[in-house]
């Protein structure tokens, strides 16, 4: 009960950070076809016409399927390969945030200069082969690096993805292409948890890490392909 009352009162930072916003009233004449669905259709053509926010959106897609099932493989292989009970646990999840939080203040150190194309892409693959090297772990110790690793290349991505769509978006576009980045990156989830929890039941949790990982690497290395492909034939 404690953690919980906790983490709600940690939520009380965001809310005044939001009260203390004063944004500057900006007026600008709708463009907005007044049909919902011709909107919605525009905005998928504006994605597909443009190759860094389609890309984008792909290897989201890509990482937010098959990364974050955090909170169905770890409970598991901390209690089936660890040894571990509760406690044991919240150190391997607060460590892998530990990982998450660094992995946002690297990006924000290097936020003057914009996102990265070579962290966009290079990003994940690090991320799925760190996920797959936790179902090789032994070891606390090692299981709590590998973790830590592994969530800060996942959150160091999420954030260059997040910028590289909206620096890279007209204005007119932004809330319908936002909109569906997050409905690509929230809605694929919890198929990569169906996914990381049948494979876990049937093969156990040293599975579940490593077939994540491994389906990460490999989909960035068709992505990369793909790229190539793209290249040649301009």
């Amino acid at each position: 009960a404690f953690c919980f009352f906790t983490n709600a009162l940690s939520f009380g930072a965001v809310a005044i950070s939001l009260l203390l916003m004063e944004p500057l009233p900006i007026r600008k004449p709708s463009k907005n076809s007044g049909k919902i669905l011709v909107d919605i259709k525009n905005g998928l053509e504006y994605i597909v016409n443009n190759p860094i926010i389609f890309d984008t959106l792909l290897i989201v897609a890509i990482v937010g399927t098959f990364i974050p099932n955090f909170s169905v493989l770890v409970p598991v292989f901390a209690k089936v390969i660890l040894g571990q009970q509760e406690t044991g646990f919240g150190f391997l999840m607060s460590l892998m945030g530990a990982g998450s939080f660094m992995g946002a203040m690297a990006i924000a150190t290097m936020s003057k200069s914009g996102p990265q194309k070579v962290l966009l892409y290079m990003l994940p693959l690090a991320t799925g082969i760190f996920m797959a090297l936790v179902g090789f772990t032994n070891s606390f110790f090692m299981a709590s690096l590998t973790l830590a690793i592994a969530g800060f290349c996942f959150v160091a991505f999420s954030s260059t993805a997040n910028s590289t769509m909206q620096l890279n978006t007209k204005d007119e576009y932004r809330g319908r292409v936002m909109s569906l980045y997050a409905l690509v990156f929230a809605g694929s989830t919890p198929f990569g948890n169906l996914f990381a929890g049948w494979i876990t039941n049937n093969y156990g949790p040293r599975a579940g890490f490593i077939a994540c990982g491994a389906i990460v690497v490999l989909l960035m290395l068709w992505f990369y392909l793909r790229q190539s492909t793209i290249k040649r034939g301009r």
